[in-house]
This record gives structure tokens, C-alpha cells and sequence, in this order.
């Protein structure tokens, strides 16, 4: 598999609506105001065509499952994952 598109996760980037929103706004060119609701980003997540890998650690992955909107906003993208065959996540030390 090569990855077009590699994108590393820390927990700032899922710590609220605002931050996924930017940071998925500027990766993507998402709509800031469509990158603002879960359910919409991953609606947007499902139509990514090119290949792209969310690299996370554990350390981050750890401070994620802590908090409540990261948590949900790492659920989506898992699920996000699971229906687009080019998104992926690969977690590392």
C-alpha cells in the first residue's frame, strides 16, 4: 500500500469541535462549517478518493480515549475507515 496522504493525530487535533474542524478544514478543504459536526465530517470522510494513513501514538491514543469529544470524534474516523477502503490508521510508539 502507498499512502498519498499521511496525516499525524495528536490529541490537540481531536480535543474539540473547533480543532478537528480546522485541522480537517485544511487537510481536506473541507466546508469549516460542515468539518464542525461529526456526522457531516464523516459523510465528507466517505467521499475521500485518494489514499491517506491518520498516524497516531500511543501516547496520544491514550490522552484520546480520556476525553469525551476526542473519543467521539476517534470513534467516527474509525468508522469512517471501516467504509472507505483508501483511509487508514496506523498507530506507533
Amino acid at each position: 500500500m502507498e499512502d498519498n496522504r499521511i496525516f499525524y493525530l495528536r490529541s490537540d487535533t481531536l480535543a474539540d469541535r473547533a480543532s478537528l474542524a480546522g485541522f480537517m478544514s485544511e487537510a481536506f478543504g473541507f466546508p469549516l462549517e460542515e468539518a464542525d459536526n461529526l456526522d457531516s465530517l464523516a459523510d465528507l470522510l466517505s467521499e475521500v478518493l485518494e489514499e491517506t494513513t491518520f498516524v497516531i501514538s500511543r501516547q496520544s491514543l491514550m490522552e484520546i480515549c480520556g476525553e469525551d469529544f476526542s473519543y467521539r470524534a476517534l470513534c467516527m474516523l474509525a468508522d469512517a475507515v471501516d467504509e472507505n477502503p483508501c483511509l487508514h490508521v496506523r498507530l506507533i510508539r
